[in-house]
């Protein structure tokens, strides 16, 4: 039998089609991962869920990131492009690649880009990385990233309130805010939990709540 070549028309129909798949993929990323913030699941849970749904979709990570590339149309296809960047997903991990992905998107109403970039700026200013250090925009930043949900924006702003980083120290608060972390299951906050429990920081001092929150650190 002899085989013909497949005609042209209908490769590019295949390819038009398995792009526009992609693009399909994408969107339902950017609904897992908004599904993934208001349940406020941490950040290594909300990676894992995206590289099962690539794995249970067979989809090809590097033609992904490929498409993210040529196709930076829409501020789920930006953010993403910036998540590959962030964590090196088939190219190297470029952080300011990140944050000028992510303001993109975040300007154009991405509400997980709006959230990223709260959390990444905020630990910026605190830390002068790439800029100077300025105290009263990192806890601005962080409240935002709290109030959309992110543990780690919650952790943070407990930090700045237990340390008077950009405001005036208040224990309390910062007891507060690494409760509700620590509920939410962030490690970080949960070890913060110990220590103020150990040692009667601005609460009373229970030693069977530290251990409880030392057991669901281990």
């Amino acid at each position: 039998m002899v085989m013909k070549e497949i005609d042209p028309t209908i490769r590019n129909i295949n390819k038009n089609m398995y792009e526009e798949d992609l693009g399909i993929i994408v969107n339902e990323l950017i609904n897992l991962t908004f599904k993934d913030l208001n349940k406020e699941d941490e950040d290594n849970v909300r990676k894992q869920h995206i590289f099962n749904y690539i794995e249970n979709h067979n989809i090809i990570l590097l033609e992904l990131y490929n498409w993210l590339l040529n196709n930076q149309i829409n501020s789920n296809s930006i953010y993403f492009l910036g998540y590959f960047n962030y964590y090196g997903i088939e190219t190297n991990i470029n952080k300011q690649k990140v944050l000028e992905l992510y303001q993109k998107a975040a300007k154009l109403g991405n509400v997980v880009a709006q959230l990223d970039l709260s959390a990444m700026l905020g630990y910026c200013y605190e830390n002068g990385i790439g800029t100077d250090i300025n105290e009263q925009k990192a806890i601005e930043l962080f409240k935002k990233a709290a109030d959309l949900g992110n543990q780690n924006g919650i952790d943070n702003l407990g930090c700045c309130y237990y340390f008077g980083t950009g405001t005036n120290i208040n224990k309390q608060k910062a007891f507060e805010l690494f409760q509700k972390a620590a509920n939410l299951g962030n490690p970080l906050s949960q070890y913060n939990l110990v220590l103020m429990y150990e040692n009667e920081n601005a609460i009373k001092k229970e030693i069977a709540l530290a251990i409880y929150w030392y057991k669901k650190i281990c």
